[in-house]
């Protein structure tokens, strides 16, 4: 059944249905809404993949970074969005969602871009990657909003597959024609491409979604589950998107560096252009594995709210990157960090599912839940790095990053088992 098809069959909501559609909404304009915010995902995280290797190989290459500079570089950007996604969450609860989201793209097209382009210091690289990551926020966290209220009922798990998809589709384009749009155009020409991309996501976005209600009262959600059990799963689906977001952010800033001490080990000297191709493979593999977990749980239900499940993803991708650190080879590496990233596509499905399975407070939940991605995208360069640093060896990178998935396994086991109840057994009124 289509998703259309699928808007229509549902039974009208209720008149204090917040976000639902009203009984009068075209399924079609609906759908069409949905496809275009789609649409701005995938254009989107394009360019914003874009970006940081842009300005990676800006500050290395031109303003001769150092490793550290390097390394704080890729941390204030994420540490950004991470703060603008908890404060603008609670914005589009207030003010709506469409107008933040275009805001966001205008504040990449008209200030970011341009500021990368003057940039000549590392001090002032790092003020556009401040900017980078609010003008960031101001989009995803406002278009998870928009996107859950026009997914009533059945059509939300669906439709948040379709978005995870389209945004994963758009981050492996990103991590693969930036480098080379940045080779073959040079700074000023792959700027140009970005800005253009970002003005077609603002065309998608434009647009005013009638008639639909938003009227108060919680609408009901795709799945009825005891909000004792939501409310812990919605806890132990944060910290595995907070820890698979960690291990993402190691492999995604320090690729490069794990590949020339692979290569190194194996060989005894290396090409540049040998660790570049490797650097790439390595985040392929994460981004292709990603999206095969994407697809993959989008067509099926059965790890909803499911322990077993969570346990035996967790641990099969905190696994893989630790006998990838052990084995030391850069082929079984590749290998294995595809399975890692198949559990990167859970961590970050269960935890926007059962944020906005909740049906209340989407924007503040939106935002707590890419602000949780984004610290962990912040944490894990800096920590994994020092291990790299003190320790010297080329597997510690991927040995270090999985411990602490397997680890955060215990933290949402502790809630799954022990968290969410008042005294006496009752859940609490706020699921949250």
């Amino acid at each position: 059944m289509d998703l259309e098809s699928e808007i229509a069959s549902e039974p009208p909501p209720p008149p204090a249905a917040r976000g639902k559609l009203a009984p009068a909404v075209d399924a079609r304009h609906a759908a069409l809404l949905r496809g275009r915010m789609h649409g701005a995902a995938f254009l989107m995280d394009a360019v914003g993949y874009s970006y940081p290797v842009m300005a990676s190989a800006y500050a290395q290459e031109t303003l001769g970074a150092s490793a550290l500079e390097l390394g704080v570089l890729g941390f204030v950007s994420p540490f950004t969005y991470a703060l603008g996604c908890l404060l603008v969450g609670r914005l589009s609860d207030r003010f709506g969602s469409m107008h933040l989201v275009r805001l966001g793209i205008v504040l990449y097209a008209g200030i970011v871009l341009p500021a990368f382009l003057v940039a000549s210091s590392i001090p002032t690289l790092y003020l556009v990657s401040v900017a980078f990551g609010l003008s960031t926020s101001f989009f995803w966290t406002p278009l998870i909003r928009q996107l859950a209220l026009l997914s009533p009922g059945a059509i939300l798990w669906r439709s948040l597959g379709v978005f995870n998809i389209s945004w994963a589709l758009g981050a492996t384009a990103g991590s693969i024609g930036g480098p080379q749009a940045y080779r073959e155009l040079g700074r000023p020409g792959a700027a140009l491409v970005c800005a253009l991309l970002a003005i077609v996501a603002l065309a998608a976005t434009s647009f005013r979604a009638r008639s639909i209600a938003l009227p108060d009262g919680p609408a009901e959600p795709l799945e009825r589950v005891d909000p004792r059990v939501a409310r812990r799963f919605l806890f132990a689906g944060w910290t595995a998107n907070f820890v698979g977001a960690l291990a993402s952010g190691a492999l995604q800033y320090l690729a490069v560096y794990l590949a020339r001490q692979l290569l190194l080990d194996e060989r005894g000297r290396v090409e540049e252009s040998d660790v570049l191709a490797l650097a790439g493979f390595i985040l392929v593999a994460k981004e292709g594995g990603r999206l095969l977990g994407f697809v993959s749980l989008r067509y099926w239900s059965g790890w909803h709210y499911s322990l077993p499940w969570l346990c035996a993803f967790q641990i099969a991708g905190g696994g893989a990157l630790v006998v990838a650190g052990c084995i030391g080879s850069a082929a079984a590496c590749v290998a294995l960090v595809v399975v890692f990233g198949i559990f990167t596509g859970l961590s970050y499905y269960s935890s926007l599912y059962y944020s906005m399975n909740l049906r209340s407070d989407e924007g503040r939940k939106s935002g707590l839940h890419e602000g949780i991605l984004a610290f962990g995208v912040a944490t894990g360069p800096p920590s994994c790095g020092a291990a790299a640093y003190f320790f010297r060896t080329p597997g510690v990178v991927p040995l270090l990053a999985g411990v602490f998935v397997v680890a955060g396994l215990a933290v949402e086991l502790f809630f799954i088992r022990g968290r969410g109840t008042r005294p006496g057994g009752l859940p609490s009124e706020n699921p949250c």
